[in-house]
């Protein structure tokens, strides 16, 4: 699992988590208590959920069309408890000795991007860092195989995410503004290296373009990764509660698409997800998106924080 399947997971849901509200207009899930839990018990109660193998591609037609309505509301848990986690535990990962690790942490340290980021998550979330470093470790057979500090990296961020990211639903405007604005950067500098690159991004394709990509803008995605972790951290602290995206809402999203000059089909397409015959050019879709992400941004601060705040919920259970 390369950097940007971390960042596409959290930039293609949250861009179509629009066709959920719409269409479905669910109630906004309650995020479990845990503000007053340590670290290390809320990463130790929540297993991280599996990597999906990868899936072909699905075509501009049909992409806008994934469930991603939350799940349904559960009463909310006591303060010393966690919600069960969404998946059977993954088995143990097989033994690894010292030396095994040791080349792992040494090649993270020699991942002068990634390193910092990456020292910031194993402080905060030492289990989640482990995990990602043992993982990396049993993949190494012989003494000639070196390991990825690209996937070392990208697995420690899917964890995090995955067992602690609903904290961010209920971090501070600045935090919880902050992830939603590095994934914008991200996908400028992805319309700027390849539209196709960036279309296949938004529907969720894999490649080894995304590896290549991700490996000379590691800074990039380790920025992306700060700003996950520093909303977690600020969630956790404050425990804010920004409400739940109405009607009303969704309507500022909409005037402010036309407002920007998209057509009804393409709003449609974003918010509804309506199928174009023929589908758009990649170029234009990739500046679609990059348009919805400004008009969000753009967006009243209450509006705002409601719709991130359900996005950062949606996202923590991707």
């Amino acid at each position: 699992m390369n950097f940007l399947r971390i960042v596409l997971v959290v930039l293609a849901t949250f861009i179509l988590a629009a066709i959920g509200w719409r269409l479905a207009h669910v109630p906004r899930p309650t995020s479990p208590e845990v503000a007053s839990m340590p670290a290390t018990s809320l990463e130790s109660t929540v297993a991280p959920t599996p990597p999906v193998p990868a899936q072909p591609a699905p075509t501009q037609q049909s992409a806008a069309t994934p469930d991603v309505s939350p799940p349904t509301s559960s009463p909310a848990q006591p303060a010393e408890t966690t919600a069960a986690p969404a998946t059977a535990p993954e088995p143990a990962t097989a033994a690894v000795s010292d030396a095994q690790r040791a080349r792992v942490e040494k090649a993270m340290q020699d991942a002068a991007d990634l390193a910092p980021t990456f020292d910031r998550i194993k402080n905060a979330f030492p289990a989640v860092a482990q995990r990602a470093v043992d993982g990396a470790a049993a993949k190494l057979k012989a003494d000639t195989d070196r390991p990825s500090p690209d996937d070392v990296f990208a697995n420690a961020v899917r964890d995090l995410r995955q067992s602690s990211g609903v904290l961010a639903a209920k971090a501070g405007p600045d935090a919880l503004g902050a992830i939603f604005d590095k994934q914008s950067a991200t996908l400028a500098e992805l319309s700027q290296t390849d539209p196709h690159l960036c279309a296949d991004y938004l529907y969720g394709g894999t490649s080894p373009a995304y590896a290549d990509f991700a490996s000379g803008h590691r800074a990039l995605v380790a920025q992306a990764a700060e700003a996950t972790l520093g909303a977690i951290l600020d969630g956790r602290k404050q425990q804010i509660d920004h409400g739940t995206p109405s009607p009303d809402d969704f309507k500022l999203v909409e005037d402010g698409l036309t407002a920007k000059g998209l057509s009804a089909d393409e709003i449609s397409a974003l918010l509804d997800g309506k199928s174009l015959d023929p589908p758009l050019p990649d170029d234009r879709l990739c500046g679609n998106a990059r348009t919805y992400l400004s008009v969000l941004h753009d967006l009243p601060l209450d509006p705002r924080l409601r719709v991130y705040g359900l996005a950062a919920e949606l996202l923590a259970r991707s």
